[in-house]
């Protein structure tokens, strides 16, 4: 019994040994992280739903690429979310997020303030969902920091957003 636990032990470190020496000649190949990525000035658009339907529009500042293996994005925007189908309610609206990495998880923050012309809400958005390069699909939840009852801010919402490139600004590569 002794000999087929040092039997096990054994085989597990030249497992590890060699996973150990093929890394090496992948450090020698890539001695330091393979960094790529462009920044662009771009139209926003996108899409949210939950109990109301909202269209939204705006300018971004966003970047996408590569780091190592792995899809990387970023953007900054300004853009204003409009109810679909129902009275007029729009909510301007500025925020950014991140996305990329091996499972491509994107997290983001937004400020809006719906408004009616009547009334208004000013609601902080946290999002997390899936984001590469251009797109994102995310979860959000609408904190009201007042009128918390405003009819038409969906309390959750699901969210669609592509950017269109209207003009390269920039690239880096390392």
């Amino acid at each position: 019994m002794k000999s087929g636990w040092k039997n096990a032990i054994l085989l597990v470190y030249c497992i590890m040994l060699a996973g150990r020496l093929s890394a090496q000649d992948s450090l020698k190949q890539f001695p330091r992280p393979i960094h790529y990525s462009e920044h662009y000035i771009s139209l926003l658009t996108g899409y949210s739903f939950w109990g109301d339907h909202y269209g939204e529009i705006g300018i971004a500042r966003n970047s996408y690429g590569i780091v190592g293996t792995h899809p990387t994005a970023s953007c900054l925007f300004v853009s204003s979310e409009i109810r679909i189908g129902r009275g007029t309610l729009i909510g301007p609206k500025i925020g950014g997020w991140l996305g990329g990495g091996a499972g491509g998880v994107a997290l983001g923050a937004n400020m809006i303030c719906y408004t009616d012309f009547s009334e208004y809400s000013l609601c902080l958005r946290p999002e997390i969902g899936l984001g590469f390069w251009r797109f994102k699909m995310t979860y959000g939840y609408n904190i009201a920091l007042n009128n918390k009852e405003m009819e038409g801010v969906n309390r959750s919402c699901i969210s669609l957003a592509f950017l269109f490139g209207l003009r390269k600004i920039g690239r880096t590569t390392s």
